[in-house]
């Protein structure tokens, strides 16, 4: 099983504004026009609102819900015994813990993320905010720092925290240094670094997987034409393909990837409850539907009978490409698609619980969506892997002109 069912904290920072709402809507008299009108600076803090959504497990946990004409619906529950401040003016116990605890930056993101659905003012009424602080926090989050301009502590933390919340912990202090200067941050890489370090911001943790290749069978298998030259010269002519697995409370879901090595994108993908030969046929598919390759292309996989069935064979044939298998045992001949496999389980799915396959279904379709449009590639000079063939594209056709 892939580690610990993940907890929603989002539904109880809801709660607490729904709770606020019914309150003070009828003495704010709030018409709503407010979260209607369109601004400039709406999404920009949205990254940062994953951080709070997420909240503080100790907080959330367990903590009774609010109801609208209960005690405590102006946002926040009553204790068992109905006691209210302390007599030293303490606040109530409700309020010192959860959302209305948090760092105000995370407050503003979450009003941002949440305007849609509640007025600005109120929400910031009911997470103990001012109206004027959130719109000058949204007007420093939309400009970078002035070039020449040190950015203190604390705005840069805000900007790692909402780099790391967008790459969904996946990312540690190379690739989050990287998106900062990409998004126009001058930073030193060793002060994110130690920045991270201080607030124990860090990537997921590394975890071992067991293969699933399965090499003892009879049937024809291709020499190794790729020979691990891992690094084509244009796009469309070395294929890769590996197959894993990943555990939900239905059973296993397997999951099947065609990676082009010029750009390392995933170009085609397919996921089973099983692991017979139309998973591997069906990526392939996939694959060759949207790129339509040149006769010639290299496709190399493992020795897994899966890829040695006539069905995997026979299609390769039909496409016109060329087939070529690792050494048996070598998982090296294929490293490029183990190392997805370990960006995609432990950046993403470690720690995840699934329910069901279509959970996790949904869950790996938008990391392959992220790693190819947006994940910073180390291989490819620190850039995603569409923007990668973008490039060479745009270079190839300024030496045609």
């Amino acid at each position: 099983m892939i580690g610990k069912e993940r907890v929603n904290h989002g539904d109880w920072y809801e709660g607490a504004v729904h709770a606020g709402v019914q309150a003070r809507g009828v003495e704010t008299g709030e018409d709503g026009a407010e979260h209607r009108r369109n601004s400039k600076d709406s999404g920009l803090i949205g990254a940062n609102a994953a951080q709070l959504d997420q909240g503080r497990a100790a907080g959330a946990i367990g903590r009774p819900r609010c109801e609208v004409g209960e005690p405590g619906a102006d946002g926040d529950c009553a204790t068992s015994g109905g006691a209210g401040a302390g007599q030293n003016g303490a606040r109530h116990p409700g309020k010192s813990d959860g959302v209305l605890r948090e760092a105000a930056g995370l407050k503003y993101a979450w009003i941002e993320r949440n305007r849609a659905r509640w007025p600005v003012s109120l929400s910031c009424k009911v997470l103990g905010v001012s109206t004027s602080g959130y719109h000058e926090h949204c007007r420093r989050s939309i400009a970078p720092p002035r070039p020449g301009k040190r950015i203190g502590n604390e705005a840069l933390l805000v900007h790692i925290r909402a780099v790391h919340a967008e790459s969904r912990g996946e990312y540690g202090w190379p690739r989050v240094w990287k998106q900062l200067l990409i998004n126009g941050i001058r930073v030193g890489k060793e002060r994110v670094r130690r920045l991270m370090h201080d607030h124990g911001i860090k990537a997921r943790g590394k975890r071992k997987f067991k293969a699933t290749t399965d090499s003892n069978h009879s049937m024809p298998v291709a020499p190794n034409l790729l020979a691990r030259d891992f690094s084509p010269a244009a796009p469309n002519t070395a294929w890769t393909s590996d197959v894993t697995y990943i555990a939900t409370d239905e059973g296993w879901l397997y999951l099947a990837v065609i990676l082009d090595l010029f750009n390392r994108e995933v170009v085609g993908w397919s996921m089973k409850p099983h692991m017979r030969q139309d998973l591997v046929v069906d990526a392939l598919r996939m694959a060759w539907f949207r790129r339509h390759p040149a006769p010639g292309l290299i496709m190399h996989s493992d020795r897994g009978s899966q890829y040695c069935s006539k069905a995997f064979t026979k299609t390769i044939k039909a496409y016109g490409m060329r087939a070529s298998m690792s050494r048996k045992g070598d998982c090296w001949d294929n490293a490029p698609t183990e190392s997805l496999w370990g960006s995609l389980k432990v950046g993403r799915l470690h720690g995840m619980r699934f329910a069901t396959r279509r959970a996790a279904m949904d869950e790996v379709i938008d990391w392959l969506t992220f790693y190819n449009h947006r994940r910073l590639h180390s291989t490819l000079g620190y850039v995603s892997p569409m923007q990668f063939e973008r490039a060479w594209l745009a270079a190839q056709a300024r030496q045609a002109a």
